[in-house]
């Protein structure tokens, strides 16, 4: 029985000869970039949702106020209808049908505070302050002063940090393949140890017992079993997947972008179309109320 102890530092350091370390490394670099724009894409899409449930709670109070007024309208016209009943200048059905918009109404009104609640709890989850019930009601939306410009480059896309994600996947992953390719060359490394060596643990830390070693070797592959073709087949299905999912990442944008667009056109259309009814409601309701008086 032989006792031997021998603490040593061994070093290695492998010659970049055909690149394939920088591929690794160019590759990493583009994963910790593809993170900090995920990074960036979830506080954007944080900001947004706020910014949607605001526009919705805001939307929810106007709409519970309308509901009021309709229901207090609809409870203004069945009070005139049955003293008209009363002494005999309306119909029955005329009442009955009252009544029954005014029951609508008030259900309407239900509806919106429901909304208007849930709404209210949505942004306070998003906040983190629920269940503080802190949230102080808008009662009025903003005005859009300009519309989107036209003629704006399609290149403002990249600056998404959803689409820069996807791009920034999809060149790692070229990179990864690329090094995996390199793994059929040979290798060039260089190794160096050193350290001590005793039999007695005492003079184990003893420089007068110091050992050291350096070589130099070179590798290539002969039989894997194909592990390393393998492994170049995988990094192209890799690659592949990462590159169907930056297109289809780029598609999304542009169809986002596109639809919000024409969107605009369309509810331009149905905001003047909607003031124009707004006008002529008022117009009517002047006219009834000139009848009702005569």
């Amino acid at each position: 029985r032989t006792d031997r102890f021998s603490p040593s530092l061994d070093l290695a350091w492998e010659v970049d000869l055909w690149s394939r370390l920088s591929d690794l490394h160019a590759a990493a670099l583009l994963d910790a970039g593809e993170a900090e724009a995920n990074l960036k894409a979830a506080r954007l899409s944080l900001a947004a949702n706020t910014a949607k449930e605001w526009f919705s709670l805001a939307e929810s109070e106007l709409q519970v106020r309308l509901a009021n007024e309709t229901y207090k309208s609809y409870t203004n016209n069945l009070a005139v209808l049955e003293d008209g009943l009363k002494r005999g200048l309306t119909k029955a059905l005329d009442v009955r049908l009252m009544r029954t918009s005014v029951r609508n109404a008030q259900a309407t009104v239900q509806l919106r505070l429901r909304e208007r609640d849930g709404a209210r709890r949505s942004l306070e989850v998003l906040l983190g302050r629920y269940p503080k019930s802190e949230l102080a009601l808008s009662d009025s939306l903003p005005t859009i002063a300009q519309p989107v410009p036209a003629g704006l480059p399609a290149k403002l896309l990249e600056r998404r940090p959803d689409v820069l994600a996807m791009k920034r996947g999809y060149l790692a992953a070229h990179r990864r393949t690329a090094s995996a390719r390199k793994d059929l060359l040979p290798k060039i490394s260089l190794t160096a140890s050193s350290g001590t060596s005793s039999d007695e643990l005492q003079d184990v830390l003893d420089l007068d017992n110091k050992i050291w070693n350096l070589g130099a070797n070179l590798v290539q592959p002969i039989f894997d079993g194909r592990k390393i073709r393998s492994q170049i087949d995988r990094a192209r299905a890799q690659q592949e997947e990462a590159r169907y999912n930056y297109v289809q990442t780029a598609l999304q944008a542009f169809a986002e972008v596109e639809t919000a667009l024409a969107a605009e056109v369309f509810l331009t259309g149905q905001e003047t179309a909607l003031r124009g009814s707004v006008t002529e409601a008022g117009e009517a309701q002047t006219l009834a109320l000139e009848d009702y008086q005569a």
